[in-house]
């Protein structure tokens, strides 16, 4: 299979997921916009998979540099996590607590609440949590503040989602190794010959 079959099926791909996902967009230019960059991802992507699998039969070095590369990459995420988890304790230690009233859910699935703290109204776009994909509009949730004058805010369960974060670090390592090891041989010759 050529590239350019791997680039038009990744589109084809990609609209079929926006169609499934989010239905026919209609006559809204912005969307058709949105719709037009991640096509020409998928498109990228598809092509990107036959080259990758094609330099990865030629030079196995690729597939190693690229995941070398993309372990350096993932050290400060993995760590920012990891320190998130760790200070959960002592922040629900101190938290106040408030009930808040789910709104519904944006485009990328946090949620959108309602709550009264201090005698103050808020709205506050929630971290994506798998526990709150159950929820729908109406229902309510706990939210937890942190004592300060510009309160850090997390709601329920508290901390963060260990199983979002291992699924964006899974999507992470995959578009990074069919980038990396598609393109990166293309690029690293002329790096080279032309200098930093």
């Amino acid at each position: 299979m050529r590239s350019r079959h791997g680039a038009a099926l990744g589109a084809v791909a990609t609209l079929g997921w926006w169609l499934f996902r989010f239905g026919f967009p209609g006559v809204n230019p912005f969307l058709w916009f949105i719709i037009s960059i991640l096509a020409f991802g998928g498109a990228v992507l598809g092509a990107g998979l036959i080259l990758s699998v094609r330099h990865g039969a030629i030079d196995r070095l690729v597939i190693v540099r690229s995941g070398v590369l993309l372990a350096l990459l993932s050290t400060p995420f993995i760590w920012s996590h990891l320190r998130s988890r760790q200070a959960t304790p002592s922040f629900m230690a101190k938290a106040d607590s408030v009930r808040a009233r789910v709104d519904g859910h944006n485009v990328f699935g946090n949620l959108l609440l309602f709550f009264v703290h201090d005698s103050t109204p808020q709205r506050y776009v929630a971290a994506r949590k798998i526990a709150h994909d159950s929820l729908a509009q109406g229902d309510s949730i706990w939210v937890y503040l942190s004592p300060d004058s510009n309160p850090t805010i997390d709601t329920w369960p508290p901390g963060p989602d260990s199983r979002i974060f291992v699924r964006r670090m899974v999507w992470f390592w995959l578009i990074g190794a069919i980038v990396l090891c598609a393109y990166g041989p293309l690029l690293y010759p002329r790096f080279i010959k032309n200098g930093p």
